[in-house]
């Protein structure tokens, strides 16, 4: 016999016991069984919650020393936000499901990044360090910009050169 009898000396029925000794057994397996198994997922619950507890810690720390900015002011900043969501979901009530699901949030985005510039900014670089989407992308816009950079320059020298040569060719000579 195990622990639980030591616990619980006398069962609902001490009877039993005394007439039915298998099942009185039978029972005390069946609850030592339930018994168990209670610990073990119990156990194992806890220990995922503290896995996550720990890890949405090491995440809150790790976003107020990269992206939150302690100068801006909360609360006026989450209430612009959250009307803007609001308005949002109103104005496109009755449109689209892709409109319905893609405007409010660009226009809590746009909110966000006018209430809170600095935490805006922040966010964006770490998202893009982060990511590897952003990364890529991130590498595809500054590619970009390069190359536009580049042709702007391009057609800036065309043009300086044309309007000198328009420029020239109507000189006067003396």
């Amino acid at each position: 016999m195990s622990y639980f009898y030591e616990e619980i000396p006398d069962l609902p029925l001490p009877e039993l016991k005394n007439e039915c000794p298998w099942l009185a057994d039978r029972i005390h397996r069946l609850r030592s069984q339930c018994f168990h198994y209670w610990d073990h997922w119990t156990t194992k619950f806890s220990e995922k919650w503290k896995r996550s507890t720990t890890e949405e810690q090491q995440l809150i720390r790790v976003l107020r020393e990269n992206v939150v900015e302690e100068k801006e002011t909360v609360l006026p900043g989450f209430a612009y936000v959250a009307i803007s969501w609001m308005t949002g979901t109103v104005l496109v009530r009755r449109r689209s499901l892709p409109v319905r699901w893609t405007v409010p949030p660009a226009l809590g985005l746009i909110a966000f990044s006018y209430c809170f510039p600095k935490t805006y900014q922040k966010a964006s670089n770490y998202v893009l360090q982060k990511s590897p989407t952003g990364r890529r992308a991130k590498e595809f816009v500054s590619e970009k910009e390069t190359q536009m950079s580049e042709t702007i320059k391009e057609y800036a020298d065309r043009t300086k050169t044309t309007v000198q040569n328009v420029f020239d060719r109507k000189k006067p000579s003396s």
